[in-house]
């Protein structure tokens, strides 16, 4: 497990590698209140780029974590340009949280 699928876990996601279509590099999903959120990463892709979809996921949890039911496909493009401005907080969020020189504290157990 890399140290951005560790924050998820943390958050309350529960992480798995999954064969997704070739366009997609993650699905996040919260079937309804109550429910557990999933978080599903292509898992024919590089290291690097599933940290980048774990933290792009992330960001879009964060945005809706007061939500009882969510559903994101989070596609390649989004991960790229930002298709719109959700989508790209979400990767300013990845973005910070993927950095190799983040402050420390980032990465001490909770």
């Amino acid at each position: 497990m890399t140290d951005v699928v560790r924050f998820a876990q943390d958050l309350g996601l529960v992480v798995y590698d999954s064969d997704l279509a070739p366009d997609v590099a993650a699905v996040l999903v919260r079937p309804g209140e109550g429910a557990l959120t999933s978080l599903y990463l292509n898992w024919s892709d590089s290291t690097e780029m599933r940290r980048l979809a774990c933290g792009h996921a992330c960001g879009l949890f964060v945005r809706r974590a007061l939500q009882p039911e969510f559903g994101f496909v989070i596609r390649y493009k989004h991960l790229k340009d930002g298709a719109d401005a959700e989508s790209r907080v979400a990767i300013q969020f990845a973005t910070a949280l993927c950095r190799r020189d983040r402050p420390r504290w980032m990465d001490e157990p909770r």
